[in-house]
């Protein structure tokens, strides 16, 4: 089922306004880094920047998780995750202080958790093609997120009431997964794709 919804709460006009201040940032998908500082926090990871405006993240088990600097995809670049099989589940963490921003392409055969108390930004060229994805402002404990089973999202102190995740790409997830966005703002202007899900 495809679905384009504009929020209609009295929030709309802060989290627009928030919107554009995220793209002036940004640039509007000027040419950015691709994911830089990885750090594992448990599992198996390997990142690898195999081509020009490419990147490879190797996950050889079954749950795997990391903090980077930035987590960031310019508009042309594109970054996959392989992943053990379609129930295997990463979480990445940003911790560098500033929002990621996605207007390229993020494939992965797996569940995708990308988490950034500054912000995420799926600009309008932005695709990502997961088994399942969140996108949030809030925290996860990546030992929790380790053991499997239920997570807690919890508010880190000082987090910015503002926050956003802002979709205006093209979200996609598997026959049966799930597309989640989670913060104090959330701005859905682009295509959310999640067929049974």
């Amino acid at each position: 089922m495809a679905k384009r919804r504009r929020r209609n709460q009295p929030a709309a006009a802060a989290a627009a306004a928030a919107t554009t201040a995220m793209v002036v940032l940004g640039g509007g998908g000027a040419a950015l880094a691709l994911p830089e500082g990885m750090v594992v926090t448990g599992g198996q990871l390997e990142l690898t920047n195999h081509a020009a405006g490419q990147a490879l993240i190797n996950q050889a088990s079954e749950r795997a998780a990391a903090d980077f600097q930035s987590f960031n995809i310019g508009a042309g670049e594109r970054v996959q995750i392989v992943q053990p099989s379609s129930s295997s589940a990463f979480l990445g963490r940003v911790v560098g202080g500033n929002i990621t921003e996605i207007h390229g392409r993020l494939d992965a055969n797996g569940r995708v958790m990308l988490v950034n108390p500054a912000g995420v930004l799926i600009g309008p060229t932005g695709v990502i093609n997961t088994a399942a994805f969140t996108a949030t402002t809030l925290n996860v404990d990546p030992a929790k997120f380790m053991e499997g089973g239920r997570l807690e999202l919890k508010n880190l102190p000082g987090l910015d009431p503002n926050a956003a995740v802002i979709n205006q790409g093209t979200i996609t997830v598997a026959d049966g997964g799930y597309a989640a966005l989670i913060a104090p703002q959330v701005v859905n202007e682009g295509l959310i794709t999640a067929r049974l899900g």
